[in-house]
């Protein structure tokens, strides 16, 4: 039941010719279709397909592979392709780490970069990992970024990694906690209630409580670890080493 161009299609992949530009783009069409048998093609021709010739022309043009990842069809039709086998994944592995910052801070693309992060192997899982890790502050930062880093902590199943992520983000808490976006993943470590990652923070923030409390950002940071057992006494000792005037001016600010 392929229509004319997904057949011509099917059966270039399945012989040794290149792609012509059209079938580029019917490659492209197939994997982005809105239409309502537009999931059924994909399905029929990727059945009837070498599956690692699929990838290998997904991943050939990175800015288009991401353009495909970018559309909610394309994204979701990825991801059916992840994890059926370690040398497919490869090209998928590959393709994301070269674009790993644009695909992180889109939230169609970003669930293609999540999604491998369950499935592959844990070879390739640690490839996804060192992304992370590197990328980390940067995505913090970021106004899309943020949110998928604070979804990568809660679903990271390699408590090494893990440990080594918050570690980061407790590294660079003063950083993030005066910045729109950042503070928001420093509030989400604390609110892990993990005994050490909320020390590590606090040591991080000591001696800057006071002037964290002043501003828009930095204020919400010094409020979660004032409700934290860990951090609230070496919150408050800063606070009283404070000048009077200082802390009438702190308790009548905005």
């Amino acid at each position: 039941n392929l229509t004319e161009e997904n057949q011509s299609l099917l059966n270039s992949i399945r012989s040794s010719a290149a792609l012509t530009p059209q079938e580029r783009n019917t490659l492209f069409n197939l994997m982005t279709s809105s239409e309502e048998n537009g999931a059924a093609q994909f399905r029929e021709v990727v059945s009837r397909s070498n599956l690692r010739k699929v990838a290998l022309l997904l991943t050939s043009d990175l800015d288009r592979f991401l353009e495909m990842a970018r559309n909610n069809n394309g994204s979701n039709r990825i991801q059916e392709l992840l994890g059926k086998s370690d040398d497919v994944d490869m090209f998928f592995v590959n393709a994301i780490s070269r674009r790993f910052f644009r695909f992180m801070t889109d939230y169609e693309a970003s669930r293609v970069g999540t999604q491998g992060m369950h499935v592959f192997s844990q070879e390739r899982k640690k490839t996804m990992y060192e992304h992370v890790l590197r990328h980390a502050i940067p995505l913090a930062c970021d106004p899309s970024g943020f949110a998928v880093l604070k979804k990568i902590i809660d679903s990271l199943g390699n408590f090494i990694y893990k440990d080594r992520l918050l570690d980061i983000v407790a590294q660079n808490a003063l950083r993030l906690s005066y910045n729109a976006h950042g503070n928001y993943v420093v509030q989400h470590v604390l609110q892990l209630n993990d005994l050490r990652s909320t020390r590590n923070v606090a040591v991080s923030l000591n001696g800057h409580y006071f002037g964290l409390s002043f501003t828009k950002f930095g204020s919400y940071v010094v409020e979660k670890l004032l409700d934290t057992e860990e951090a609230a006494v070496m919150v408050v000792e800063e606070f009283l080493r404070c000048e009077g005037e200082r802390l009438v001016g702190l308790a009548t600010s905005a």
